[in-house]
């Protein structure tokens, strides 16, 4: 199962003065736009093709029908271009802002999100890439911006709780070994959440759609607004879930063990902490113009329940 939202504008749907404006940025008018359909948000996400030849990646939001979602693209034009070149992600080619719209250029990587079910050679060189993530320094103008991944994700870890305090009259029926152990699973969630301090950098919403495999095998991470600063291991076990929702018969837990040695229980406490966001917002009304995303993060609840009654 592939993150996809729906609702997608396409190039075509934005105001001609952004589309010039971005022309400007890339040097020659914009010839062929191929939307892609990844991802949960109701902006446009085009590969482009200027006059000259030269290619982009550019995704466009109007800030007047969506402030918020805005505001994550200038997050992610921050994060592109404070990172040091050589790391296995996108150049950041422009932010560009006209009219209420704004539009993120970057450079399109050459390649596919992985093929799902996930074989193990793209897990595997998805895990390299967020190891050389994970392994750079912070850069200081980063550090001073980006929040901590257990304050961050505080309130989405305490989904288990709120079912506590708010019982879900269909847990039960969406998954019965969770129903009976509600409890031990919201303090395990806490646990989780504590767990995500650290000092690396991280992606916070790894899944096949936020990736890129290159011809050659190499993977690029790309889709950046949910940046944080924390552990390693939260990124890891996304991966790794992401792995298990697709079906895969790849041995997630022989590689979580293998790329993070000694640290079982608190990847398990991190599971646990996930299903408790997920879980929670399965239960949730719509979110307009996204009709897939609650379907999808009931997915998501789902195999990480699975995946943790299994590691119990």
């Amino acid at each position: 199962m592939r993150g996809e939202g729906g609702g997608r504008a396409q190039w075509s749907d934005l105001p001609g003065g952004l589309r010039d404006a971005v022309a400007a940025e890339l040097g020659s008018p914009v010839v062929r736009a191929t939307s892609q359909a990844g991802g949960f948000s109701p902006g446009s996400a085009d590969r482009v093709i200027t006059a000259s030849g030269r290619r982009a990646f550019v995704k466009a939001l109007d800030g007047g029908r969506f402030p918020g979602s805005v505001d994550l693209h200038r997050r992610e034009a921050r994060v592109l271009g404070a990172l040091p070149a050589g790391l296995p992600v996108p150049e950041l080619l422009a932010l560009v802002e006209h009219d209420g719209w704004v539009a993120l250029v970057t450079e399109d990587v050459d390649g596919e999100s992985p093929a799902l079910p996930w074989r193990l050679s793209a897990v595997e060189a998805a895990l390299d890439a967020l190891g050389a993530v994970a392994a750079v320094s912070v850069p200081p103008v980063l550090r001073d911006v980006l929040p901590r991944a257990e304050v961050d994700l505080e309130h989405d870890d305490a989904g288990f709780e709120r079912l506590l305090a708010d019982p879900w009259s269909g847990l039960a029926r969406f998954d019965p070994w969770a129903a009976e152990r509600l409890d031990e699973l919201a303090v395990l969630a806490r646990r989780g959440n504590r767990a995500l301090a650290g000092e690396a950098l991280g992606h916070g919403d790894v899944r096949a759609d936020n990736l890129v495999q290159r011809p050659g095998g190499g993977v690029v991470v790309v889709d950046w607004p949910h940046a944080v600063i924390g552990s390693p291991v939260f990124d890891v076990v996304a991966l790794l879930l992401d792995v298990r929702l697709s079906s895969s018969e790849v041995d997630v837990d022989a590689l979580l063990a293998a790329h993070l040695p000694g640290l079982g229980d608190v990847a398990t406490a991190v599971i646990a902490a996930d299903a408790a966001y997920f879980v929670d917002a399965a239960r949730l009304p719509p979110v307009p113009g996204l009709p897939a995303l609650r379907a999808f993060q009931a997915a998501q609840g789902r195999a990480a329940l699975a995946w943790l009654r299994e590691r119990w």
